[in-house]
């Protein structure tokens, strides 16, 4: 096991190849982030997110978005109801990972959510994902593991 990252990543330029930690930060940031004026805010918030997702993850969580974060039906509907957003902010732990390779990247983060326009924060959570090489950034999300 090697250390992780001490420093966090900076934003990845549109239309840039980007580093692993790059693209796990801005797949989390983007998978977390929710618009109530979407039907689906958790399918709708993974449609945005697309190309930092490997086809084969999407594919697998397809229909159970919601399931990565623990926001039940009834806050949904209060979300959606105020027409309110939720904007993820995730970051890379510094903790013990596998090696990297040239094809996969391993990593813990966390994600903080904050809801606007209540501004209640919620909880933090932990996420385990693995990263693969290609890609329209260069990596992609291939797994999003949550502890619920």
């Amino acid at each position: 096991m090697q250390p992780g990252p001490t420093d966090q990543p900076r934003p990845c330029p549109t239309g840039q190849l980007c580093t692993a930690d790059q693209v796990i930060v801005a797949a989390l940031e983007e998978v977390f982030s929710y618009r109530g004026t979407d039907p689906d805010p958790a399918a709708a918030a993974a449609d945005r997110a697309a190309d930092l997702l490997t086809p084969s993850y999407r594919a697998a969580a397809a229909g159970s978005w919601s399931m990565l974060a623990p926001i039940t039906g009834s806050q949904w509907a209060q979300w959606k109801a105020i027409r309110a957003t939720v904007e993820a902010s995730a970051r890379v732990l510094s903790d013990e990972h596998p090696p990297d390779t040239a094809a996969t990247a391993a990593r813990v983060a966390t994600v903080t959510q904050t809801v606007t326009p209540t501004g209640e924060q919620l909880a933090p959570m932990t996420v385990w994902v693995v990263a693969r090489a290609g890609g329209p950034t260069g990596w992609q999300l291939d797994t999003i593991t949550t502890q619920q």
